[in-house]
């Protein structure tokens, strides 16, 4: 009788199946995948939100060993970490720089003596010091920071915000020069995040492991929804920043297009917490729809999906999803990375209103080029970003000759 591997998790948050925000959702389900095959414990920050109490809860209750670790920033925090960047310690890193967490971690390590330890999210890398006792070392990146900050730094109009996202960009770079190589193994959702992070560090071997995503039930109802009017749906939590910038760009800037066209559309917003000074002015045609507690009843709902995403990396969750419960979705390049798609077959890429607002008509008055997205959408997103797929690959990495028994 083999003995279990264990596997210690070391997140900036704990995170369940119901998180409401697809990077939580896909940790969970990634490590509720892992738990049929290895004993796995915790060490996380939380923050101590509604959210995060329930999170907490099913983690301990799941878990061979949890600990979570209260995490408060205050103002002198901020004030530290934003004249930090300037000596390239990236701002979001320096919040997470915490004795309390060195210490839980080297309890855990003490407790459960790991086989595995994994670090999730570039802001916990810095952790590896700590951890180097574990026969297999792995860098979950899940977001490559580096490759999000140049793009904020490229995008930026001020000058003052062009040179903070350009201290924060070369802040990353040295930070995960410096980390990163400690691992022994590098995860990315995506082969774009691993040429991103090899451009500067180029003796890294990125594995790509992508999402672990459920397959949903398909529609009994294809074609358009009942009514004359096409609902265009977005989907996010609104506590991530790229989230608010699609937010402001479908308000600001998309609605106000279609609008103008004459074109009888609905826009169906869903997700916690929208600001209020987008959702307190939305027009008649705008529902904010606030959380939402089952997929399938948004997707169900709307006939086409947008994610005017600006920011980022990796796999983006919601393209992803509505890819997978056979949605048509209009997304931005940055929205595509990662899904090897063709623009016009498995969904459609516009990166200004005018092309979002060209493409919401073109469905609105074809049925057929609908259905035909619709169908290549689901088959495409089933065939690479299935749970299944995603546990063979992560079982493929951490079966080294380390971890043999």
């Amino acid at each position: 009788m083999s003995i279990r591997k264990r596997i210690l998790y070391i997140s900036p948050f704990p995170y369940s199946v119901s998180s409401g925000d697809g990077g939580a959702t896909v940790c969970a389900t990634a490590l509720n995948l892992l738990k049929d095959h290895f004993d796995i414990g915790m060490v996380c920050f939380s923050r101590g939100t509604e959210g995060e109490i329930h999170a907490v809860a099913q983690l301990q209750s799941s878990l061979k060993w949890f600990r979570s670790v209260p995490l408060q920033i205050t103002k002198t925090d901020v004030v530290k970490a934003k004249l930090g960047s300037f000596t390239l310690m990236p701002e979001h890193a320096a919040y997470f720089d915490k004795a309390d967490m060195r210490l839980a971690i080297q309890e855990a390590i003490d407790t459960i003596h790991p086989d595995v330890v994994i670090c999730q999210f570039p802001q916990m890398a810095q952790f590896i010091t700590e951890a180097t006792t574990a026969s297999m070392t792995v860098m979950d990146v899940q977001d490559a920071f580096s490759i999000s900050a140049f793009r904020k730094f490229s995008s930026a109009r001020s000058l003052l915000k062009k040179i903070y996202y350009f201290f924060q960009w070369l802040g990353w770079i040295f930070y995960e020069k410096r980390y990163y190589p400690n691992f022994k193994q590098i995860w990315t959702l995506s082969a774009q995040d691993g040429y991103g992070l090899t451009a500067f560090t180029p003796t890294l071997q990125p594995r790509v492991v992508g999402l672990p995503l459920e397959l949903p039930i398909a529609s009994d109802t294809p074609g358009r929804l009942q009514g004359s009017r096409l609902r265009v749906g977005f989907i996010g939590s609104f506590s991530h920043p790229p989230n608010l910038e699609a937010l402001q760009f479908i308000c600001t800037q998309l609605i106000p297009r279609v609008t103008s066209s004459n074109l009888e559309i609905d826009f169906l917003i869903a997700g916690r917490h929208p600001p209020d000074h987008l959702s307190g002015q939305a027009p008649l045609n705008v529902q904010f729809l606030g959380f939402v507690e089952r997929l399938s009843d948004f997707y169900d709902n709307v006939d086409i999906v947008i994610a005017p995403l600006l920011s980022g990396g990796g796999i983006k969750v919601k393209v992803a999803e509505a890819m997978l419960h056979g949605k048509v979705i209009i997304t931005t390049s940055i929205g595509a990375e990662g899904l090897d798609v063709v623009n016009g077959r498995e969904l459609l890429i516009a990166n200004d209103a005018s092309e979002f607002a060209d493409h919401i008509e073109a469905v609105l008055r074809s049925d057929s080029l609908k259905n035909a997205i619709e169908i290549r959408a689901r088959r495409h997103a089933a065939t690479r970003l299935s749970r299944e797929q995603w546990l063979e690959r992560a079982l493929h990495n951490l079966s080294s000759d380390s971890l043999s028994a």
